[in-house]
């Protein structure tokens, strides 16, 4: 009885990913993105199992390798994940485009703020020895060393919805701090091997160019907000050519804010 329930579960969730990438042309945006055949295997049946895994809770031995009714190997999947030349920053910035304009926008008040937000999580990693680029990095609310990357991601939201529109992974900058060195039989010219290159550098050079891809797509925000982690004055004036911001700043002697014809430090303002 346990085996026909989960079986008719399985099917109204493969309905509605079905559904949820008919109505948002996932077929279109994939290619768009440059994400084409790979040896023969359509990308969207690839992706559309990938979906199912993620929402099912399995992972790739026991969904698609041990899966009898699965229609591709595990090699495929791998295959179409680990492809230097797909561009999968493009396909977030088209299908989050279509979600906010298309569907979010439409059900949201016109006196509703939009704002865009960044911030950095932790991708925890610590069972890992060989991945590319692993490091060393300090988790703040541990208060400790692991080994993984930072996740820099900017979303969209309406204070009800929150929307991944671009993400960059991070490694260490400091070479001493890196388990893994770069894959170096690589195409430079790859959107794989940039994204390699910008993984080694600081989070704060990565902020203006994203927000930027954002604005581009015609994302409709009118702040970018941001913590202390993020609020320097120089990168404030710099994202400021292009959005407000609001963030909160750290309070250090060595900064200083201009109030009524005054330079003061955060302290003295409060």
């Amino acid at each position: 009885m346990r085996v026909t329930s989960f079986k008719l579960e399985d099917q109204d969730l493969r309905g509605r990913i079905d559904t949820f990438m008919a109505r948002f042309k996932i077929g279109t945006l994939l290619n768009r993105a440059g994400i084409r055949n790979l040896r023969g295997v359509r990308p969207l049946l690839v992706l559309r199992a990938i979906f199912d895994l993620a929402f099912m809770g399995r992972n790739i031995f026991t969904g698609i390798h041990k899966n009898s009714t699965s229609n591709m190997g595990k090699d495929a999947v791998y295959r179409f994940l680990s492809a230097h030349r797909h561009n999968w920053r493009r396909l977030i910035g088209f299908l989050s485009q279509m979600i906010i304009k298309g569907f979010l926008e439409p059900l949201t008040a016109a006196e509703r703020e939009k704002v865009l937000i960044m911030d950095t999580t932790i991708y925890d990693r610590s069972r890992s020895s060989k991945v590319e680029i692993l490091s060393k990095v300090y988790d703040h609310c541990a208060k400790r060393y692991l080994n993984g990357f930072r996740m820099l991601t900017l979303g969209w939201s309406d204070g009800a919805t929150f929307v991944p529109c671009d993400h960059a992974i991070l490694t260490s900058p400091k070479e001493k701090n890196r388990i893994q060195g770069i894959n170096k039989i690589m195409d430079r010219r790859t959107c794989g091997a940039r994204r390699r290159q910008e993984a080694l550098v600081k989070s704060t050079e990565l902020i203006v160019p994203m927000v930027k891809r954002a604005l581009n797509l015609s994302i409709p925000a009118k702040y970018l907000l941001m913590d202390s982690w993020f609020g320097f004055p120089a990168l404030v004036r710099s994202v400021m050519e292009h959005i407000h911001v609001i963030c909160m700043v750290k309070n250090t002697s060595k900064v200083f804010y201009e109030l009524e014809g005054q330079s003061l430090t955060l302290s003295k303002i409060l």
